[in-house]
């Protein structure tokens, strides 16, 4: 309930990188017509790539913040552009892990 009412789209990915949550607002702010099934990281890259802004170049898988975020490091503003549903997008991106009492991500 709280994270429904942050007017920024949040998405929770578990270590496997499957979706286990995502906010409305993730929905409009990257115009997807929403909601739709959680689905695994791949998938969504799959419908809603991401592209190093202002090109057309793909993003490298390694590089995107939720599999920085994977690997327990914090990444802040990450520029880029999805193509939701065949519209150019341009989101600042943030993903933190959250870690486990032994400081593992676990999401």
């Amino acid at each position: 309930e709280y994270l429904e009412a942050i007017p920024l789209g949040i998405t929770v990915y578990d270590t496997g990188m499957r979706q286990i949550y995502v906010n409305q607002s993730a929905f409009r702010t990257a115009r997807i017509p929403g909601p739709v099934p959680l689905q695994s990281f791949a998938e969504n890259q799959q419908q809603v790539p991401a592209y190093i802004q202002g090109t057309d170049k793909l993003y490298p898988l390694e590089c995107l913040p939720l599999a920085q975020a994977i690997q327990g490091h914090a990444v802040a503003a990450t520029p880029m552009d999805i193509d939701a549903f065949g519209t150019r997008v341009s989101l600042e991106v943030w993903a933190s892990p959250l870690l486990d009492e032994r400081g593992n991500p676990e999401a």
